[in-house]
């Protein structure tokens, strides 16, 4: 059979982004901070480096504490990503 394509287009205006922790939000739970419902924004994945310098990937959920130097990759409206980033002082990690 023929293999489907496993590429999903985002709806218009819709981005994943990986941003990085503000430091404001540090050492707070994702339920605490309610980003859907504050923002707008659906955290899909935290990342990590662990002491060797690997890369980690987690599911989050709502006991999910976030640290400085995390990375988050959130879904959401441009605008919305860009709102929270302007509110929160944060950026985009470096490539």
């Amino acid at each position: 059979g023929r293999k489907e394509s496993r590429w999903l287009e985002l709806p218009h205006g819709a981005v994943l982004e990986r941003i990085k922790v503000p430091v404001d939000l540090a050492g707070r739970s994702l339920g605490s901070l309610d980003l859907t419902g504050a923002h707008g924004l659906q955290v899909l994945v935290l990342l990590e480096r662990d002491e060797l310098g690997r890369e980690r990937r987690a599911y989050p959920g709502a006991d999910s504490v976030l640290a400085d130097g995390m990375d988050l990759v959130v879904y959401g409206a441009r605008e919305d990503v860009e709102a929270f980033l302007a509110l929160h002082g944060g950026a985009a990690p470096a490539p």
